[in-house]
């Protein structure tokens, strides 16, 4: 098996790991407020960029949630922060990677031109996969299909048949967390709210016609499932389990 040297710590990662003690610690306790962008950009001398990436990757790993207009929140800790990983999830990963790379592409723009062209029947039939997706959440039922169908309702709405065929193409295995069923946070209902309140943001923007909401929105979406990928993989670089595409890595 693949085992590669050290890896370049990037300065996102710095802020990730003080943030993750200190909520490991106690410093940082459940439904405390993180610092404000300005204030962290101040304490670790970064841009703004690389502090919305550290809290992007925080979400994604569950440790944080974010309220627009309120900043960013610790969640309830469960059960440690690292996850472990069999050969087989581990294999799967690349691929979860390069879907999720053709997928922001696209995605985001299918999602602004859904908020351009989507008639009644379009704006109904998103509101009725959120809602169905939420029901499914909400009871603890397996919800990556339902997931997938939200997606598809989308591209639909964009009328753009190639849209349609992309994502038809790769079926619910689109969906992230298909990859990994058995890992804790792919039915944790914190991960999951987050995504549901992403997926509202998508939709509203869609409904009152903001194509450029829209594709901010859907890309946020996918970059923050990107970046939880992206930290698996490197954990699972430290297993030494070959995941070889290091075009996500610094």
């Amino acid at each position: 098996m693949k085992k590669s040297g050290p890896r370049k710590l990037r300065l996102a990662d710095t802020i990730v790991e003080q943030i993750r003690d200190d909520i490991a610690s106690g410093r940082l306790s459940p439904d405390d407020r993180l610092p404000t962008e300005p204030q962290m950009m101040e304490q670790f001398s970064v841009s703004r960029t690389v502090i919305r990436e550290a809290v992007a990757e925080l979400r994604a790993e569950g440790l944080v949630r974010t309220v627009q207009g309120a900043g960013a929140f610790v969640t309830e800790r469960r059960h440690g922060f690292r996850l472990t990983l069999t050969p087989d999830e581990a294999s799967a990963i690349p691929r979860a990677l390069e879907i999720l790379e053709f997928r922001i592409g696209f995605e985001a723009e299918a999602a602004a031109l859904a908020a351009v062209r989507h008639g009644p029947a379009d704006e109904h039939e998103i509101t009725v996969r959120h809602r169905q997706l939420c029901f499914l959440v909400e009871q603890g039922e397996p919800s990556a299909e339902a997931d997938f169908k939200f997606h598809v309702a989308i591209a639909e709405a964009a009328h753009s048949p190639l849209y349609v065929q992309a994502i038809k193409n790769f079926g619910p295995e689109v969906i992230p967390r298909s990859h990994l069923p058995n890992q804790p946070q792919a039915q944790s209902k914190e991960y999951l709210a987050s995504v549901l309140a992403e997926h509202e943001i998508i939709s509203n923007a869609i409904g009152r016609g903001d194509p450029q909401v829209a594709h901010a929105a859907m890309r946020e979406h996918l970059e923050s499932s990107r970046l939880r990928y992206r930290k698996l993989a490197r954990q699972a670089e430290d297993l030494s389990v070959d995941v070889s595409d290091k075009s996500y890595y610094e």
